[in-house]
């Protein structure tokens, strides 16, 4: 005799990742990420944990190589703060570019958003990459922010979409990111079409509307294997 009666209800398991999306997450460390074509030029990177999934969630260890550092309890995700590389050169204007001033203006305007601009002010460094480790322990916290998360997509080598993460292009109307919770809120609402750059041949099931990511895309070497902070 055929019974659905004992066949439990089978549920998907929530994604490891953030996806582009509009998301509550907290700054859990910023890094420098070079180019392989240019290791001089950098991206800025957030690196965020989405809240809490609850106690079936496993998230990615902290650091791959010491486990005792724990697992992360939310959905993790490295963000370029800008989707543009840092380096020395000029505008297409023919105004020079200074790679170091521009990631201290954004790490002003991140420190901005998260209320620590005095700790940042107070910081001085030999080097660029000395500054970035320096400020991330003054921005980093448990505090939550929203966001809202645009990005890149690509074909992996088994034919899923993945998504290179970044904030969105400046636009005046709007704030990169705010404390979780205000009302009204500043933060652009996501949009597919006009946050995320897709020019693979599938088009998503649905729209995204929290977490995936990585900080680097597939032909830049990032691998999902542990989420170091």
């Amino acid at each position: 005799m055929l019974s659905t009666k004992d066949i439990p209800v089978s549920s998907g398991k929530t994604p490891k990742t953030l996806r582009p999306g509009n998301v509550n997450a907290k700054i859990i460390d910023i890094s420098l990420q070079p180019l392989k074509s240019d290791p001089q030029a950098y991206y800025l990177m957030l690196h965020l944990e989405g809240e809490d999934q609850g106690p079936d969630f496993e998230g990615f260890l902290y650091d791959k190589d010491n486990p005792n550092k724990g697992r992360a309890k939310g959905q993790v995700g490295k963000v370029r703060y800008s989707i543009y590389p840092y380096r020395d050169g000029f505008t297409k204007a023919g105004k020079p570019k200074n790679r170091d001033m521009d990631i201290l203006r954004s790490l002003v305007e991140i420190a901005t958003l998260t209320n620590t601009r005095d700790q940042v002010n107070s910081i001085e460094a030999q080097t660029i990459e000395e500054f970035v480790k320096i400020a991330a322990k003054a921005v980093c916290s448990d505090k939550f922010y929203y966001f809202c998360i645009g990005g890149s997509a690509y074909v992996k080598d088994d034919g899923n979409k993945d998504f290179t993460l970044n904030l969105p292009k400046y636009d005046k109307n709007y704030k990169y990111f705010e404390p979780m919770g205000n009302t009204p809120s500043q933060v652009a609402v996501f949009d597919y079409a006009t946050h995320v750059e897709d020019k693979t041949e599938s088009t998503p099931k649905s729209e995204p509307t929290s977490g995936w990511g990585a900080g680097e895309t597939k032909s830049d070497g990032w691998k999902p294997t542990g989420f170091n902070i």
